[in-house]
């Protein structure tokens, strides 16, 4: 409730602002299809392999924004969508209809937040987007295991949170970016379960240091309030965890058609002052303008080692995907991406491999 709450508070705001006699409004929006399948294997502690389990499930989502400037320097950003943080919130499993849990009348505040913005400060606060890097990406998989999909190079999946950016520029090549924010309702219209929210908050950091063609962005990520899951992954509610990230990202543009992105991080989760897990991050993802639109490859590897359980985890993901831009206000996305994760607890190995086709427009 707080995010919507938040999200009327600002809007208020906005309107009683003093705005221009000619405010900017511009409507923006997406729709996605896609089609996942996962395959399940692995093998037992005496050898033995684990009988191969695949399904298939269709998804779809879409979303719908609107951006009003009212000057240079006061804005407004709304959208709502039925797309989840990493998933579609409807899903069709072969043969067997809608799938049970997939709410399929799911509908998200995913950003409701207004921006100010001088040429030295900027402050977004409300329902605001969360600033992808490898300390972000770093404490999610160490907080979730090899669970976690990549916001780094995602399109509709960069998280959002009821919280304040604030931005700082140090001269031309230096600017600090602060994101603080609470954990609870994560802003769907239906009712939350207030069983399963824990008292918490996240603050991330990062300070892009632009030097020649050359980008350097040290970024920090602390998170409490997580849960930790039992035997069958159900969230256990009541526990003190903490999960600390760092990283370093780094950008190169050696000419306007070439962008190499890359990055590493380290993560740790502490459970009632111990050390539980740990985890190393790596990250590599160039991005190729060519005639009508862009190129986007992707790999990343995430490893993580449990110390109180002796369990480790370890998760590939490889993304490639191409947005061609039909026209200044229509673009289409054709992606292929194949998320590998695996753990292994006393040579008992499973592996879950689950490639995906997506399908997305965006206006």
């Amino acid at each position: 409730m707080l995010r919507l709450v938040t999200g009327a508070a600002l809007a208020g705001m906005f309107l009683a602002s003093n705005v221009s006699a000619q405010p900017e409004v511009e409507f923006s929006g997406s729709a996605q299809y896609r089609v996942r399948a996962n395959i399940d294997r692995g093998t037992t502690s005496d050898g033995a392999d684990r009988p191969s389990e695949s399904d298939t499930h269709h998804q779809y989502g879409w979303s719908l924004g609107v951006d009003a400037k009212a000057n240079d320097q006061v804005g407004l950003r709304f959208q709502i969508e039925n797309v989840g943080l990493n998933s579609f919130s409807r899903r069709v499993d072969d043969n067997e209809g809608p799938a049970s849990g997939s709410d399929i009348h799911n509908l998200v505040v995913s950003q409701a937040y207004l921006s100010w913005e001088t040429t030295i400060f900027g402050v977004e606060a409300g329902i605001v987007p969360v600033s992808a890097n490898s300390a972000y990406d770093a404490g999610y998989h160490v907080s979730r295991g090899s669970s976690h999909f990549d916001r780094s190079v995602a399109w509709n999946e960069i998280g959002s949170v009821a919280g304040i950016n604030v931005g700082v520029k140090a001269g031309d090549a230096v600017k600090i970016n602060l994101n603080t924010s609470t954990k609870g309702n994560t802003g769907r219209l239906i009712h939350d379960n207030d069983d399963q929210v824990l008292d918490g908050y996240r603050i991330g950091l990062n300070a892009p240091i632009s030097v020649g063609t050359m980008t350097f962005t040290p970024a920090a990520f602390l998170e409490t309030g997580i849960y930790k899951e039992d035997t069958e992954g159900n969230a256990i509610p009541g526990e003190s965890n903490m999960a600390l990230a760092f990283g370093l990202d780094l950008r190169a543009r050696p000419t306007g058609k070439v962008d190499l992105r890359g990055g590493f991080g380290y993560g740790m989760l502490e459970v009632e002052d111990q050390t539980d897990r740990n985890t190393i991050y790596f990250q590599l993802h160039p991005r190729f303008s060519l005639p009508g639109g862009r190129l986007v490859t992707a790999y990343s590897l995430g490893i993580a080692q449990d110390e109180l359980t002796e369990v480790s985890f370890m998760r590939h993901y490889v993304d490639i995907n191409y947005t061609h831009n039909i026209n200044s206000h229509l673009s289409i996305r054709p992606r292929v991406r194949t998320y590998i994760s695996s753990n292994d607890f006393d040579d008992d190995q499973r592996t879950r491999i689950r490639p995906e086709l997506i399908f997305a427009a965006r206006f």
